[in-house]
């Protein structure tokens, strides 16, 4: 059995950290290259017992692209530069304005960022000695990021639209003298966040103001206009539905992967 800590801080480069206008140096308002403060935990453990073994590992924390896996970072949002501009308008400023303030605020504000949370785990099963069979199994996990972040502003490895990715893997090797023939089977799936269009315009202006943009999207026959309307009778799903304000997603679509490998080595 073991385990493992990981600390690790990284400065934001420019890319995420824009000049402002008229060629303003981002560092004059505070507006500078914050460091990223990340760790990840392990804890693993095999037992062996004759021609049987068993492994399992869990990985969790924050930002995993330093071990080739998913992970990143976002930029932190308040509750005032999310809504910002809403409540200007609702205060009677003009919308353009608004949207301007707001923007301009966070430009002068303090850049912070939060890491994505990763959680993953898998288990190995193997049994035989001259014909070996095994059996490999795992899931990584997009968690979110810490803190309320603007989804915009996502920095990393696939932490924008990768929720989960799960694989199996079964396997026999056969050993003849120092050559082993090898049979692997791969089944791979990854949940995306969803990317239907027409229907994500659909929910976020029913979220929003329970008005109907026609011109976001289009909603032909029967069962479009009972959709429309079940979603308006009680069941609406708000923007969160999809992701929510940590970057978390809930709406997925699965993409599955088929792989056979053959493999010969020769030992020396």
């Amino acid at each position: 059995m073991g385990g493992t800590f990981d600390h690790r801080e990284i400065v934001v480069g420019d890319d995420a950290n824009p000049t402002l206008a008229g060629g303003m140096p981002n560092t004059v308002v505070g507006n500078n290259r914050n460091r990223v403060q990340m760790n990840t935990y392990q804890a693993f453990a095999q037992f062996k017992a004759d021609d049987f073994a068993i492994k399992i590992a869990t990985t969790m924390g924050d930002n995993y692209v330093n071990i080739n896996g998913i992970g990143g970072y976002g930029v932190k949002q308040t509750f005032l530069e999310r809504n910002l501009a809403t409540i200007a308008t609702q205060a009677g400023v003009d919308a353009t304005e608004a949207a301007q303030g707001a923007a301009a605020y966070s430009l002068l504000t303090k850049r912070e960022y939060s890491p994505f949370q990763i959680r993953s785990y898998w288990a190995e099963l193997v049994y035989g000695k001259n014909i070996e069979f095994g059996l490999l199994g795992g899931v990584t996990e997009n968690l979110g990021a810490r803190d309320e972040i603007d989804s915009s502003k996502l920095y990393g490895r696939a932490t924008g639209n990768l929720k989960q990715v799960t694989t199996i893997a079964p396997r026999v090797r056969f050993k003849s003298g120092r050559t082993v023939f090898g049979i692997e089977y791969n089944y791979s799936v990854a949940r995306y966040l969803e990317d239907d269009k027409n229907q994500r315009a659909l929910h976020a202006d029913i979220a929003d103001n329970y008005l109907i943009d026609g011109s976001n999207y289009s909603i032909a026959g029967t069962n479009g206009t009972a959709y429309l309307n079940k979603n308006i009778n009680g069941y609406l799903l708000a923007n969160d539905d999809y992701r929510d304000s940590k970057g978390k997603i809930n709406r997925t679509y699965s993409v599955a992967n088929h792989r056979i490998q053959l493999s010969v080595q020769q030992f020396f």
